[in-house]
């Protein structure tokens, strides 16, 4: 008679298509390849996986083996519609009620106060154990194992960033954790989990943005004209201005190195006594050139060197002149060849010297620190600051007047306001303890210190959080997907206001900007559950042969949908409220996924939680008996139910239909079933391109003004309205 038992994996041989299986009973019997039910290839089958055989007679019938790695899925073999969806959208949020909570009111958990104490239990204390499934492909990166491949071009020589540091390709792991019987299985981070609840917790309860760099200005491009208003004017600074006293620098004349010019001035590798152009020489060096001077007054740099000598004898209209480099095309690497040479104004003009004020050199500070701060790759200069010796460039109020220093030709250039006049007083970051928001209250609160801010030491400046969560443990493997090396995934890009912004009225608009008035942060950003990720959008193409580089990361084990993972949370103090608004940000509501891990603007981690039991302690109970379990008191599933009933009731009371017709609405638009159209980021054609270029769709859109695409919200997605495809030149592709 049949049965079917456990075991692993032993002395398996791939070559051979053999081996033996360890059994729970304490037997070990041999099985071969051909009893394999669920791997393709005799690779897939690899010693220590767990194992469910059926044995007849004392004979293995057949073998499934767990934690199989399977094949990517093909692309999903469908025509394009000419329409898309963003991968990603906001939910929006709401404004003060008129009449705030009371602070005698049990409602007023549900606006800001201050948190319960530590040192005593005067609320509602337990534990919650949860199930995760993923319903899509899902990824949780391990900060160990991380595998770099150096990259090579055609012949062979590794390929440099700009700043000379090698160019590798990185390959990563699911996280793992050793499991009770000392192997490793995959499992999911707390701190991935606590992010995805913190963040459903903040939207549904009105909180403070938590993640929120409200003191920032964003930057924008200086358009070409610019640099033609300030290369008439270069400086070197003399001396830093302090708040007593101005700065000063001294005019420069300029040569030109390496210029994009035609004709007989087409010499666009300036020779020099380390090779051609730039490359291998910083900026600042002081260095002796030969230039020619063209009948319209410019300098063109023919060659140049440490010192004179090394130079060839100065033809008809050459001359020799010693200057600093300005080098800003960071070298080795980029296609920049068009660089300066500040002449020496003792040697060469007069030197004028101008001042500049101490705010104009804050600001300049200010910029630099925030390259330096978001580069992912250090900006190439001597220090954060403004300092002596440093090469700039001036934007004239008049010929005596600066208005501005620069350090490149066309900067970026912060935006008047910040990011925090554009989100009202009541949900930027946290600042008081006596007045946090509900999550912070929650999940904890640490005091945002501000650049250049000393932390008040009169004042609480941290709270834990009273509900912390477990690593989510396998329970379930439904099977691992084999390396994918991924399509590119990029920073957010806030500076696209229309996509980022709504207008004074709260619609979309393709003209709100960061100068606008009464323009607001569209709301809290989500990326949009894919129910069926299509493998065309998030493999790298070609398909069948993904190109890998520093831009995109390869990973390893991704989990197939159908694995199931279990984990606690465990609360204290909590306001029936609260307990309630963190139940409806566990489960959600039916149909409604979370979105966790990585890749999710491909389509990966869309996850279900289900919440499978609750206890809370009965204190009076459990400090009257020394037994481990004692006070454990179980809540049905109605009576949870009744906790988030009265969190959303309460929620409505505060808000009014609001909560419902705008959180709750979006949340359930960008949660659950998508519309039918395909989701990728904006592009200009209808499949993925290698080489990327998707910001020439933005360059199109801008054409149109006012008629321009800006992101629709989330409830005009429902009905099917998505953006379309646009080439660059703002037409509809077909």
């Amino acid at each position: 008679m049949a049965e079917t038992v456990k075991g692993i994996i032993q002395g398996w041989r791939r070559k051979m298509k053999r081996g033996y299986i360890q059994l729970e009973n304490g037997k070990r019997l041999p099985f071969t390849f051909d009893v394999v039910t669920n791997a393709e290839k005799p690779q897939h089958v690899r010693n220590n996986m767990r194992v469910s055989a059926v044995i007849e007679n004392g004979v293995i019938q057949s073998v499934t083996v767990e934690g199989v790695e399977q094949p990517i899925p093909q692309p999903v073999k469908r025509p394009h519609p000419g329409s898309f969806l963003n991968p990603y959208n906001f939910v929006r949020y709401l404004e003060q009620p008129t009449t705030s909570p009371s602070d005698q009111g049990r409602e007023r958990v549900l606006w800001r106060c201050a948190p319960p104490p530590h040192d005593r239990y005067v609320g509602l204390t337990g534990r919650i154990l949860c199930t995760v499934e993923n319903v899509t492909p899902l990824f949780i990166a391990d900060s160990h194992a991380i595998t770099e491949t150096a990259l090579k071009n055609e012949d062979g020589n590794s390929l440099t960033d700009s700043y000379g540091n090698p160019r590798v390709h990185r390959k990563y792991r699911f996280f793992t954790l050793w499991d009770e019987k000392g192997k490793k299985q995959p499992a999911i981070p707390a701190s991935s989990l606590r992010g995805m609840l913190r963040s459903v917790y903040e939207a549904i309860t009105n909180s403070c943005f938590g993640v929120f760099d409200g003191e920032r200005r964003l930057e924008f491009r200086e358009p070409p004209e610019f640099g033609n208003r300030v290369k008439g004017y270069a400086a070197i600074v003399r001396r830093l201005a302090t708040e007593d006293q101005p700065g000063q620098v001294q005019r420069c004349q300029i040569a030109k190195i390496g210029a994009y010019y035609t004709g007989e001035e087409a010499e666009q590798n300036a020779q020099s006594s380390r090779g051609n152009g730039v490359r291998g020489w910083k900026s600042g060096e002081y260095v002796t050139a030969r230039v020619w001077k063209t009948p319209g007054g410019r300098r063109i740099v023919r060659e140049f060197a440490e010192s004179e000598d090394e130079l060839r004898t100065c033809g008809d209209e050459e001359e020799y002149v010693s200057g600093w480099l300005k080098i800003t095309g960071r070298g080795e690497g980029t296609q920049k060849l068009n660089e300066t040479l500040f002449l020496d104004p003792e040697k060469h003009g007069d030197g004028r010297t101008l001042e500049f004020s101490y705010e104009q050199q804050e600001e300049y500070n200010t910029i630099l620190q925030g390259q330096f701060e978001r580069a992912r790759t250090p900006v190439p200069l001597k220090t954060r600051e403004l300092s002596v010796d440093d090469l700039v460039w001036l934007e004239m109020e008049d010929e005596d007047t600066i208005k501005r220093l620069v350090r490149v030709q066309i900067p970026r250039t912060p935006y008047q306001k910040s990011l925090n006049e554009f989100l009202p007083q009541h949900l930027r970051t946290c600042q008081d303890y006596d007045s946090l928001c509900p999550a912070c209250r929650a999940f904890g609160w640490v005091y945002p210190s501000k650049r250049r801010e000393k932390i008040p030491t009169d004042k609480i400046v941290a709270y834990a959080g009273r509900v912390r969560l477990s690593h989510a443990k396998l329970k379930k493997e439904s099977g691992r997907y084999g390396d994918m090396t991924l399509s590119i995934l990029s920073a957010p890009k806030p500076t696209t206001a229309p996509f980022y912004l709504l207008n004074a009225d709260g619609q979309p608009d393709p003209t709100v900007d960061y100068k606008a008035d009464n323009a607001r942060v569209r709301g809290r950003k989500f990326y949009r559950h894919q129910s069926q990720p299509d493998s065309q959008e998030y493999i790298r193409a070609p398909f069948n042969a993904p190109h890998k580089d520093h831009q995109n990361r390869t990973v390893s084990g991704a989990l197939q949908p159908g694995s199931t993972f279990t984990f606690t949370v465990d609360f204290e103090n909590l306001a029936p409220l609260e307990l309630g608004a963190l139940l409806y940000a566990l489960e959600l509501e039916e149909g409604m996924y979370h979105r966790l891990g990585y890749a999710k603007p491909l389509g990966f981690g869309s996850v279900k939680i289900t919440v499978e039991e609750i206890k809370i302690i009965e204190w009076e109970e459990r400090l009257r008996s020394l037994g481990p379990n004692a006070g454990w008191k179980p809540l049905s599933r109605d009576q949870w139910g009744e906790y988030k009933a009265e969190f959303l009731e309460e929620m409505q009371n505060i808000y009014g239909d609001k909560f419902d017709k705008m959180v709750l609405a979006d949340l359930r638009a960008l949660l659950s079933e998508p519309p039918d159209l395909p989701i990728h980021y904006p592009r200009t054609q209808k499949r993925p391109d290698p080489k990327g270029n998707n910001y020439e769709w933005f360059v199109g859109n801008k054409k149109h003004g006012k008629n321009g695409y800006p992101l629709p919200l989330p409830e005009e997605e429902k009905g099917g309205k998505g953006l379309p495809l646009l080439d660059k030149k703002g037409c509809r592709v077909s």
